[in-house]
């Protein structure tokens, strides 16, 4: 299964691939147009990890604007097909604004969970994947 993992933390992405790894193909995307090239790419992701902050800025018209994983999941619900979406997500940010992407891809239809990263949580999804 295709394991798409969008967190700013590199020691977060080497967790993922250490454990998910091993039976998975963990895709990593670090930024909003690293994850929006994934997400677009001929492949049928079965899992995407989201974190919120990403510490992801554009300026625009002199503004300065955060691209966060909620910015995704709205570009995903605008312009990607259904047929693409991920059957599974699981929101681990620890931002309190986690639950509104949560509900978000649950609108969409997406089977979501929000919990807060750890290594367990990984640990835990190994052993769900694996027994899929």
């Amino acid at each position: 299964m295709y394991v798409l993992f969008i967190d700013d933390a590199d020691e977060r992405h080497n967790l993922v691939e250490k454990i998910l790894g091993k039976e998975h193909a963990v895709l990593h995307a670090f930024t909003y147009d690293e994850a929006i090239d994934i997400l677009g790419a001929q492949i049928q992701i079965g899992l995407v990890m989201f974190d919120r902050d990403l510490g992801d800025f554009i300026e625009e018209d002199g503004r300065k604007i955060e691209r966060t994983g909620h910015t995704i999941i709205r570009y995903m619900r605008d312009n990607i097909s259904h047929e693409k979406w991920p059957p599974m997500a699981v929101v681990h940010s620890y931002n309190s604004e986690a639950q509104y992407m949560a509900e978000d891809l649950a609108k969409m239809g997406i089977s979501t969970r929000q919990i807060q990263f750890s290594g367990d949580l990984v640990k835990q999804l190994a052993q769900e994947l694996t027994a899929q």
